[in-house]
């Protein structure tokens, strides 16, 4: 019995570790903002990874750096593992190797993005993000 109720304790401990698809999301924005790339592993998986990776690839190919932060508000949960939400990009620039803001005038500031959350061995990670086409913030 003793054996019992302490594999239950492990069990209920490690469930309680996973971030929330919320936590999950706000961890990998404040990675990508701070270009802390090493934690882009932990966080994400899939297309998500190989999108952000990319990303950055092509940004240091254009000798380009985003400053500012970047957030989301109303983020719903469409089914278990498949979520909903606005990227508000308002507070973000793009700035070239001369300081120069290249920011585009005409850019959206919220964007509607969905993502899904899957689980990789013990652990959450974001495995898809894509723009919600025809839908608004």
């Amino acid at each position: 019995m003793r054996w019992l109720f302490v594999f239950l304790l492990v069990a209920l401990t490690g469930c309680a570790n996973q971030p929330t698809a919320e936590q999950l999301l706000e961890r990998y924005l404040e990675a990508s903002d701070n270009g802390v790339l090493e934690e882009f592993d932990d966080l994400l998986a899939g297309s998500a990874l190989q999108s952000a990776l990319r990303a950055n690839e092509v940004m240091n190919q254009l000798q380009l750096r985003q400053v500012g932060s970047t957030r989301f508000h109303s983020f719903e949960d469409s089914s278990d593992t498949e979520h909903i939400f606005c990227l508000d990009v308002s507070q973000t620039r793009l700035i070239d190797e001369f300081g120069n803001d290249l920011t585009p005038l005409e850019r959206p500031e919220q964007i509607p993005m969905k993502m899904r959350i899957e689980e990789f061995g013990q652990s959450l990670r974001i495995s898809e993000m894509d723009i919600r086409r025809f839908s608004n913030c």
